[in-house]
């Protein structure tokens, strides 16, 4: 009939002058359909979710998986650095003139095997957190984990085993006031890195509460560990000065907190979409903060149980095994 031609026409028309925008703008009004259209537009619908599921899972393989190849950078460089400090020692030790190489060469070794022991830690964590909660969509994607994960355990078994073997060799060559004296040095290290995160990640997640209306709890629950974690520092600095580390409690903590101040100019813990966070709201904030600092709190129990002997810090050890159970509830 000429009525249905011509509204063909029209809608032609304005199909070709007003097209759909690529995106949806904020503001918009809803048309309604009929039946058939409706079921149509369902069923698009559903196509164009599967795929962006599709592509996130993607992108979260192609995330972890860079992550993981960064840190085998990281290893293949530290690791024979190691290799060769642990070996220049175990000769030093073998010269008459051992007594007279100072206290610099066992700086640098603890920093080396302190450094190999971080990246070890972080691989592990990255192994069994993130790419274990990937939920592949396709066939295609669980193959891809799947290989991806034994192929990186095998990696992180084999430099494990190499590690622990320069660190049996380090025991079995270098006196035991110097083994003593580096195991110091390395628990300096490891509860001065646990201070300066725990306290940069207080200050990070006051500054998520006022911008986004987030409970204060979890940063007061941060604050309230913060003495625990100073005693603890200070008794690993006062033991490793007894042995000659030269820095005194005092310019050490000042430098921690001087540490604290630069990180947060230039690295962020917690980082969110603004664009998605408008869209998805404040459930979408909470849930990007409580694992973020899940994943911060497990990497510091990991390099604590790590690196400090299993008498030293059991104070430490208990908050942040109290902040890590706290955090996986609110992840749940």
């Amino acid at each position: 009939s000429l009525p249905l031609i011509i509204y063909s026409l029209l809608v032609l028309l304005f199909s070709f002058f007003f097209q759909t925008p690529e995106k949806e703008p904020r503001v918009r009004l809803y048309l309604r359909s009929c039946v058939r259209c409706h079921e149509n537009l369902q069923s698009l619908k559903a196509k164009e979710m599967q795929c962006v599921e599709d592509e996130d899972g993607l992108k979260q393989i192609i995330r972890v998986h860079a992550e993981l190849e960064k840190l085998q950078e990281r290893l293949e460089k530290q690791l024979p650095v190691f290799q060769e400090l642990v070996e220049a020692l175990d000769t030093d030790m073998s010269s008459p003139r051992s007594s007279k190489s100072g206290i610099g060469p066992i700086r640098t070794l603890a920093k080396a095997q302190m450094d190999v022991s971080d990246h070890l830690s972080r691989y592990a964590i990255v192994l069994n957190h993130k790419l274990r909660k990937i939920k592949p969509v396709t066939k295609g994607q669980t193959n891809i984990v799947s290989r991806i994960g034994t192929s990186k355990m095998l990696y992180y078994r084999e430099r494990m085993f190499l590690f622990r073997v320069l660190m049996r060799s380090l025991e079995e060559s270098t006196p035991p006031d110097t083994l003593r004296l580096i195991q110091y040095i390395v628990e300096v290290n490891t509860m001065t890195n646990v201070y300066v995160y725990s306290r940069h990640l207080c200050l990070e997640l006051v500054h998520f509460s006022d911008l986004y209306g987030l409970d204060g709890s979890l940063a007061k629950a941060f604050a309230e560990q913060d003495e625990v974690f100073v005693k603890d520092m200070r008794t690993a600095v006062d033991r490793a000065c007894q042995l000659g580390h030269v820095e005194e409690w005092d310019s050490h903590l000042q430098s921690a907190n001087q540490l604290v101040g630069q990180q947060l100019k230039g690295k962020r813990l917690l980082q969110v979409n603004r664009q998605v966070a408008q869209a998805r709201g404040k459930t979408y904030v909470k849930n990007t903060v409580y694992m973020r600092s899940l994943h911060i709190v497990s990497q510091l129990c990991r390099q604590l149980d790590a690196k400090a002997a299993d008498k030293h810090f059991g104070s430490s050890r208990a908050s942040l095994e109290s902040l890590r159970d706290h955090l996986e509830k609110l992840s749940k």
